[in-house]
C-alpha cells in the first residue's frame, strides 16, 4: 500500500527536459514481447513503420466521437438522449457507469525509480479504467488478446493496482461485408500477478537494449504484420524464406 501511495503522489508529472530517464509504456512493452528487434528499430534506431492512413484516421476519428459528450461538458441527461440517437457514442456509453464522468484520455506519468511509465487510458474512473479498441474483424471483436491483457495489466499496475480493468471492442460498419452499424462487446480483464511478472521482465529486458544489449530477433509467423519486414534483416515470409528486400 505505501508503494501504491507513493505513485499516487506523482501522478500527471511529466518528466522535465531535462531528466534523462527512459520513459517506458504499455506499446513499448508489447512491441518488445513479440521481437526485440523490431522494438529496436522504432525505439532504438526511430525508424517509422509505414501505416495505414485510412485506418489510422478512421480510429482516432471513432475514438474522438466516442468521447465528444464526456469532452462538451453534456449533462447526464444530454448524455442518454446523444446516446438514443444511435451512432458510436451509443455503443460506447451503454458499457461505462452513468454515476460519475470519467477523465479522457490523461497523460499520466509514473516514477518507478530509475525509468519512468507513461499511460494514456481511454476512459479513466476513480475504480475502474477502460480501453476503447476499434476493429473491422468480427473475430477480433469477439476475442481478447493479450496485446489487450498486457495494455490494462499496465493500466493496473501503473495506476497503483486499485482500478478494475475493461476492454471494450467496438465492431466498425463494413459496407462490403454487409455490416451497417456498430455493434460493441465488454471484456473485463482478470488481473494476473504472472503477467505482471513478464511486464517487469520485458521492460528490464528493454533498459538493457537502451543501454545497448544487442536485441534478439523472433523471426517467425508474426513477421508478416510487423512494418519493418522490408527492411528487417531477420524477417521471415509464410514459407520461411527471408523477405527481406534486395
Amino acid at each position: 500500500m505505501e508503494e501504491n501511495n507513493k505513485r499516487k503522489a506523482v501522478l500527471e508529472e511529466e518528466p522535465s527536459a531535462s531528466e534523462r530517464v527512459p520513459v517506458l509504456s504499455a506499446k513499448q512493452v508489447k512491441t518488445a514481447l513479440r521481437c526485440e528487434y523490431q522494438y529496436y528499430l522504432e525505439y532504438v534506431l526511430k525508424k517509422k513503420p509505414p501505416l495505414s492512413s485510412e485506418a489510422l484516421s478512421k480510429g482516432l476519428e471513432v475514438h474522438e466521437m466516442a468521447s465528444k459528450p464526456f469532452a462538451d461538458g453534456m449533462t447526464p441527461e444530454e448524455m442518454k438522449m446523444e446516446a438514443d440517437r444511435g451512432g458510436v457514442f451509443r455503443f460506447v456509453y451503454h458499457h461505462l457507469p452513468k454515476d460519475s464522468f470519467p477523465k479522457i484520455e490523461p497523460k499520466i506519468f509514473v516514477d518507478f525509480g530509475y525509468y519512468k511509465r507513461v499511460v494514456i487510458p481511454d476512459f479513466l474512473y476513480n475504480d475502474r479504467v477502460y480501453d476503447l479498441k476499434t476493429t473491422s474483424s468480427v473475430t477480433a471483436a469477439k476475442t481478447l488478446y493479450s496485446d489487450d491483457v498486457i495494455q490494462l495489466h499496465y493500466y493496473w499496475d501503473t495506476l497503483g493496482r486499485e482500478h478494475e480493468a475493461y476492454v471494450i471492442k467496438l465492431l466498425l460498419p463494413d459496407e462490403s461485408s454487409g455490416r451497417s452499424g456498430y455493434t460493441s462487446s465488454l471484456f473485463r480483464v482478470n488481473l494476473s500477478l504472472v503477467t505482471l511478472s513478464l511486464i517487469y521482465r520485458t521492460e528490464m529486458r528493454i533498459l538493457d537494449i537502451l543501454e545497448g544489449s544487442k536485441p534478439v530477433p523472433s523471426p517467425g509467423k508474426t513477421c508478416k504484420f510487423c512494418g519493418f519486414r522490408e527492411i528487417c534483416p531477420h524477417s521471415v515470409s509464410d514459407n520461411g524464406a527471408s523477405a527481406k528486400t534486395t
